[in-house]
């Protein structure tokens, strides 16, 4: 499968989808398929967050805007915030509109941006604990 999915630390505070090479839309929402299940099957009921790491793999499939959205809009009762982590500048560039032309209907949605999966890690642990 081009789309790894595993947990970013021991806790279970945080799990990183990361696309490889080329990728399709249907391979990432079967992804989201398989993070649901790590999400329905964590320890505790804690709020996860998720981590979007675009490092290994150059662009988007077609249609980002939409297919963006359509799963930013199905979250799992447990989500947290998205940190988008590894974006060159293409993707930058594709991350900036879309949050530009979307930014209203995800403000109840903590979307955060970082240059490393180390880096994300640590902005999410600077934010509140709602479940604590």
């Amino acid at each position: 499968m081009p789309i790894d999915i595993r947990w970013a630390d021991e806790a279970q505070s945080a799990i990183i989808i990361q696309p490889s090479g080329k990728w399709s839309w249907e391979d990432f929402y079967n992804a989201t398929k398989d993070a649901f299940s790590l999400l329905d099957n964590a320890d505790g009921s804690h709020t996860i967050h998720t981590i979007l790491e675009w490092s290994k793999t150059a662009t988007w499939p077609m249609n980002t805007m939409v297919h963006g959205k359509n799963l930013l809009n199905r979250q799992h009762s447990r989500q947290g915030a998205f940190v988008f982590t590894g974006m060159n500048a293409v993707l930058n560039g594709l991350f900036q509109v879309f949050m530009r032309l979307n930014g209203k209907a995800l403000q109840d949605t903590t979307v955060l941006t970082a240059k490393t999966v180390d880096e994300a890690l640590a902005k999410l642990a600077e934010l509140p604990h709602p479940n604590a």
